[in-house]
């Protein structure tokens, strides 16, 4: 009996273990917003959009464009580098384009780029805590 109970301590003291050993290694260590403020401090408007993936990978990019009565909405499709590349020199992103990111419940934001692939503003997104919080339908 009590080799069973030291195996079931030790095998739950290897899975904290080696769950904290993946987190480090994957994460380098920090938090996820830790990660976001990281990220948003290296990009700088009018960062070509090759500089930003080289930073960080995008999973996902939003391509904006405007309709015949001039509303805008948003194409998501996920992240590729030939294609966001065809994108850019096509002219087909000639209303701009983004990379979304999404950190934790807390913490989201697009980099948003010109028609060019340039960098030009990072902007806030809403996250699960802004809907459970209230903060999306408020006036």
């Amino acid at each position: 009996m009590a080799f069973l109970v030291k195996l079931i301590v030790f095998g739950f003291i290897a899975l904290v273990a080696s769950y904290y050993g993946i987190y480090f290694l994957v994460a380098g260590g920090m938090s996820p917003e830790e990660q976001a403020q990281q990220l948003r401090d290296q990009v700088q408007p009018g960062m070509s959009w090759v500089d930003v993936v080289d930073i960080r990978e995008p999973k996902r990019v939003l391509r904006t464009s405007f309709s015949n009565m001039g509303m805008p909405r948003q194409i998501e499709s996920d992240y590729d580098k030939d294609n966001v590349r065809t994108m850019v020199s096509s002219g087909k992103a000639a209303d701009g384009f983004a990379f979304p990111f999404v950190f934790s419940s807390n913490t989201a934001f697009s980099i948003n780029f010109d028609a060019s692939g340039a960098v030009t503003s990072v902007t806030d997104d809403a996250t699960a805590n802004d809907l459970f919080n209230g903060k999306l339908f408020s006036p």
